[in-house]
């Protein structure tokens, strides 16, 4: 991968170092295609990766002892997954899951590590990306507590299209978005259907598209706002 410079690299922090730097790290970044369903890292467990998303959306997810689960973050082209694992003595407790197809560049924790502890850019922009996480899972646990499921629905739908690299639509089920958005899959049928009967989405077997987007932020709480200007994955 030496050959690629940032300007060719679709992972933003990435693409926002130097050429110089970038192969430098490229020496230990391995390109991979990540599936849906893959686990990337599990909750309490050492983490031996770092993913650098560039197609792919991965979704940190808590499972409780009762075995319900929510998401509280995802991340796609705008940052890594592993950032956690720079405190070497911090177990994170999220379990990371592949949630939309698509390739990805990971490198050893190890060296995320000895690059970090260099400072400078990377340093930098992995502090930076950390930052607007936490920011993001603090919203993410009002939006869950606070808004409606439509709201929910509608914040979760336009985070997941901002970040999938495909245009033909979200491939995702009920039951998905049932343990995404910690709630009954009754609930998420109704909310689909009031979605879907507003004509901001279609709904398919197994697939959601959005068909009017601007309708769509009109109808999400505050959240999808606040947590797409700490990053503005689309620009």
């Amino acid at each position: 991968m030496a050959e690629r410079s940032s300007n060719h690299v679709r992972n933003l922090l990435l693409a926002g170092l130097s050429d110089t730097m970038y192969r430098s790290l490229s020496r230990d970044l391995e390109p991979v295609d990540a599936r849906v369903g893959d686990f990337v890292a599990r909750e309490f467990e050492p983490t031996e990766w770092a993913y650098f998303p560039e197609g792919a959306v991965m979704s940190m997810i808590r499972i409780l002892e009762d075995g319900s689960m929510i998401e509280v973050g995802v991340v796609g082209f705008e940052g890594v997954v592993g950032v956690q694992a720079l405190a070497e003595k911090v177990q994170q407790p999220y379990r990371v899951v592949v949630q939309h197809p698509g390739a990805a560049l990971r490198m050893p924790i190890r060296r995320l590590r000895e690059e970090f502890r260099r400072g400078g850019k990377f340093q930098e922009v992995l502090l930076g990306f950390s930052t607007n996480l936490l920011m993001q899972v603090a919203q993410t646990a009002a939006c869950n507590r606070l808004h409606t499921l439509d709201q929910r629905l509608a914040r979760w739908l336009l985070m997941m299209a901002d970040r999938a690299a495909s245009s033909d639509g979200l491939k995702l089920t009920q039951e998905f978005l049932s343990h995404m958005l910690g709630t009954r899959i009754a609930g998420v049928n109704e909310a689909v259907a009031s979605l879907t009967e507003s004509g901001l989405v279609k709904h398919g077997r197994g697939s959601i598209d959005i068909i009017d987007r601007h309708g769509l932020e009109l109808a999400a709480c505050e959240c999808y706002a606040f947590v797409k200007n700490l990053a503005n994955p689309t620009s």
